[in-house]
């Protein structure tokens, strides 16, 4: 009778132990997008002026219509991270600003004759998540350019999803700095690199 009792306790305690490790899977699931509307709803508080967003699909998609067509206008991509995380990786053709630069050293206003078209042209920003690019474009809205996006998710839901970057010598990649702060945790592991 022990023998039979051991046993059926032993596939209810496995049958209970898979039920244990599948809610706390699918908690997990549920817990990604509630961590990424945080986010998004504190980036809205803090910088009301950044209303424009891009979705990193739509980006992707963009960049891959200009290599077709390059015809087509493609956005002027802005990664406004530390030196040390863009040399690691970025998104391919970014360049790396920081918030304080002057325009011309970032390179969007060249001359004053093209300063009209320059307002115009299309600008993506993205940091990490979005803290860093939503003072950047804040202060570019209120220089006057016109056509300004926030990268959705920044280069952390960029590598998450497994799209295209490269690292300072254009090989690619597929890992991007964790940076050090809260939000590190929305990178996935297998998109961190490791950092000593």
């Amino acid at each position: 009778m022990k023998k039979a009792a051991g046993k059926f306790l032993s596939a209810f305690g496995f049958t209970q132990l898979v039920m244990v490790v599948a809610v706390g899977f699918a908690l997990y699931l549920a817990y990604e997008p509630w961590r990424w509307g945080r986010v998004r709803d504190e980036l809205h508080r803090r910088f009301p002026l950044v209303t424009d967003v891009i979705e990193t699909v739509k980006l992707d998609q963009w960049m891959r219509d200009v290599k077709i067509d390059p015809a087509k206008q493609g956005p002027i991509l802005l990664d406004v991270r530390s030196a040390p995380e863009f040399t690691l990786s970025h998104i391919p053709d970014a360049r790396h600003v920081l918030v304080g630069l002057d325009l011309a050293e970032m390179g969007l206003l060249t001359t004053p004759e093209n300063r009209d078209a320059e307002l115009k042209r299309p600008i993506v920003c993205y940091c990490a998540v979005g803290y860093e690019s939503s003072e950047l474009i804040e202060r570019l809205k209120r220089l006057g350019f016109t056509r300004v996006q926030m990268l959705d998710g920044g280069v952390f839901r960029w590598a998450n999803e497994g799209r295209p970057l490269v690292d300072g010598s254009g090989a690619a990649v597929k890992v991007v700095h964790p940076g050090n702060g809260s939000t590190s945790g929305l990178l996935h592991r297998s998109a961190r690199a490791k950092i000593q």
